[in-house]
């Protein structure tokens, strides 16, 4: 990999090889030395674009954020960069199929989301305020800490039809569903909303509803306002995923994120 990587170093139409170290894709600093890749102009063209690579002992990670002004084939333009550097032959392309898969199925879900919430106040069931409440309210006892909201009874209705349907269709993804700006979960999948046992380790796997999940990757979930954003990070389960996210708008305010997660 050293010699492929060396040998695309010449071509000055990508980005030359840095030293550092890194933990995984959310830029978290870890032990041992790796080659960052920061790319150039095939990589990442205009501003509000980005594509970086990280290898190292647990293999390739890739961070893309694709800009206002890009559609879904700038991932297939990246991750066909990324296949050229590092020689990921038919891996890089079955990849590249399910992430412009999931991309799109994040986008759909993102758009449901916002119109269901727009209906809540068509309606009346909440006020505009409601929906954009960030007075989280902790709830007692809960270790990590988890939250209440003026809408999360509301979103635990109605977020389940549009969310699990996505793990319904899709063996390989193991979580889907909206949070807001700060990476607030109100409503996590079934699976990750079921009654805690009072065991800490058991019930960070089965319940994870209600948090805000401000790790680096979470949080940038649910800021995020490009269209596709692409990362891959180690879970606090311990397992290297693949999220990939897209903005939630509600009457044209910018309230979250619809993020999927799938196994690396």
């Amino acid at each position: 990999m050293r010699k492929g990587i060396d040998k695309v170093g010449g071509d000055n139409r990508v980005g030359k090889p840095v030293r550092g170290a890194t933990g995984d894709a959310t830029g978290q600093a870890g032990a041992g030395p790796h080659q960052a890749w920061r790319g150039g102009p095939s990589v990442a063209a205009g501003a509000g674009r980005r594509a970086d690579a990280w290898v190292g002992a647990k293999g390739v990670a890739t961070d893309v954020i694709v800009g206002p002004t890009a559609c879904l084939d700038d991932i297939s333009s990246n991750l066909a960069t990324l296949k050229r550097i590092f020689g990921l032959d038919g891996e890089a392309e079955r990849n590249e199929s399910v992430h412009r898969q999931m991309a799109e199925r994040a986008a759909e879900c993102a758009a449901r989301i916002g119109q269901v919430l727009e209906a809540a106040i068509a309606s009346g069931r909440l006020a505009e305020a409601d929906v954009f409440d960030r007075d989280y309210r902790p709830i007692p006892g809960t270790r990590p800490q988890k939250y209440h909201t003026r809408y999360d009874a509301y979103t635990d209705e109605v977020f389940p039809a549009v969310q699990e349907a996505v793990i319904d269709a899709y063996d390989g993804v193991v979580y889907a569903g909206a949070v807001d700006v700060n990476g607030y979960f109100p409503t996590h999948n079934r699976r990750y909303a079921q009654a805690p046992t009072g065991n800490h380790d058991k019930d960070l796997l089965i319940h994870r509803t209600k948090r805000i999940f401000d790790d680096p990757v979470g949080r940038r979930c649910g800021a995020n306002e490009s269209p596709i954003l692409l990362q891959t990070y180690r879970r606090d389960t311990g397992e290297l995923m693949h999220d990939v996210s897209a903005p939630i708008r509600v009457g044209g305010r910018h309230w979250g994120g619809f993020r999927i997660g799938y196994r690396a």
